[in-house]
Parts: structure tokens; C-alpha cells; sequence
């Protein structure tokens, strides 16, 4: 009887009969239906041709079903941006929003080698352009949309002086450089 018995933490211990099993296995296997596995996950797993697991006897299991890590809505939202196309089967939008995980997935998986040769610890868009610019199919398509980095101009000391003198100060306030001056020329005197 005690085998029997399947308890949660938060739960308080039920009476085992054959009906509250049934319900208890039937919700077990419900929460794994319901949690979808990370696409890259499963897409690392072993996968055989069409979509079914190959297990060690040499047997095909069931299908695996991927879920995409991007909303569906969205997803249509953009593909529609396209004027050509007028409508997007459900199918479709699973199968360019699984393609677009894993183009995701890997060319962040390169910019991080890229960061890491540079032994960096983020990851930033130069990064993502020296992954696209070293893998040549994803260069080609995306160097062209990824924004152009701008060198930003080091202030000189005289252009930071510059800057500082065109604001005003507070009332009450002053410059430090007048304090320094002041309390030298007292001392010369």
C-alpha cells in the first residue's frame, strides 16, 4: 500500500485507492506532456530520420514534439511584414520558429568562442559580427543587417576643459581650479 502512494511535498498524503491512482498517474503524465523541452536540448538528443528517437535496441520510438522558444503570435506578426504572404500555416510557423531558435542558438555559441579567444566575459555586437564575418553563409546574409560600430572619439584634456567651462555652475559653486589658484598665489605673496 505504502509503494502505492505517490506524494508531493505540498501535498497532504491521500488515501490510496484504484481511483485516486489512476488520477494521480494520469496527472503525472499530464505535467510531462505540458512541459516543453528546451529546442537546443532536443535538438542535441539523438533524433532519427523524421523527427523519431532512435533507442539503443535499434528500435524507432514515438515522435518527439519540439517546442519553440518564441511566441506563435509574434512569429506570424513578423513573417506577415512580408507583403507576399498572405497566409502562414501553424505548421509553418513552428518550423521557422524552431529554425530561428536554433540560428540563435548557434550564432551565440560562436559569438561566445569569439568572446572567449578575446578573453572577454560578455558577449558583445562586435563579437556577433566577427561569428558571422568568420562563418561564411551567416556573413553574408547578416553583416549587412547587423548596425555599423562608430568609433567614439577619446576627449582630449583641452576638449574635457572645453566641455566643463560651457556649462554653468550652481549657484555658490565654483570651479576647483580657482581654489588651487587662489591658495597659491596667497602663499606667493
Amino acid at each position: 500500500m505504502e509503494a502505492d502512494k505517490q506524494h508531493l511535498p505540498h501535498q497532504e498524503p491521500q488515501e490510496a485507492t484504484a481511483g485516486s491512482d489512476k488520477h494521480q498517474q494520469q496527472h503525472d503524465e499530464g505535467e510531462e506532456e505540458q512541459q516543453p523541452p528546451p529546442a537546443a536540448e532536443a535538438a542535441r538528443e539523438g533524433v532519427g530520420e523524421g523527427g523519431e528517437e532512435e533507442e539503443e535496441d535499434g528500435e524507432r520510438a514515438s515522435p518527439r514534439v519540439l517546442w519553440p522558444s518564441f511566441p506563435p503570435g509574434r512569429v506570424k506578426r513578423i513573417v506577415k511584414l512580408d507583403r507576399d504572404i498572405g497566409r502562414v500555416n501553424s505548421e509553418v510557423l513552428h518550423l521557422i520558429s524552431l529554425s530561428a531558435d536554433l540560428f540563435l542558438g548557434f550564432l551565440a555559441g560562436k559569438a561566445g568562442e569569439v568572446a572567449l579567444r578575446n578573453r572577454k566575459k560578455s558577449v558583445r555586437i562586435d563579437h556577433l559580427r566577427a561569428a558571422a564575418r568568420d562563418h561564411q553563409p551567416t556573413g553574408d546574409f547578416l553583416l549587412d543587417s547587423l548596425p555599423q560600430l562608430q568609433a567614439r572619439p577619446i576627449p582630449q584634456p583641452e576638449a574635457r576643459r572645453a566641455l566643463s567651462a560651457d556649462k554653468p555652475l550652481p549657484p555658490g559653486a565654483r570651479h576647483i581650479d580657482e581654489f588651487f589658484r587662489r591658495s597659491s598665489s596667497a602663499a606667493i605673496e
